[in-house]
């Protein structure tokens, strides 16, 4: 399906990236003080190593209790 809108066009301009051994709250809390649902995870030498969608914290996270 041809829509006319390129990625470009609704992706975020400004990623929110944490550190890979941040602490899960504050991801969320930073995740709803920046209006986001997902975050960019790194390491210490700053490479990706994917995302983490708030999806991913109630799937694997709180419905694991």
């Amino acid at each position: 399906m041809k829509t006319g809108v390129f990625v470009f066009d609704v992706m975020t301009k400004k990623p929110v990236t944490v550190y890979k051994d941040q602490n899960l709250v504050d991801c969320a809390n930073l995740m709803k003080e920046r209006e986001v649902n997902s975050l960019i995870v790194r390491d210490e030498n700053n490479k990706v190593l994917g995302v983490a969608a708030d999806e991913d914290f109630v799937r694997k996270v709180i419905a694991k209790n």
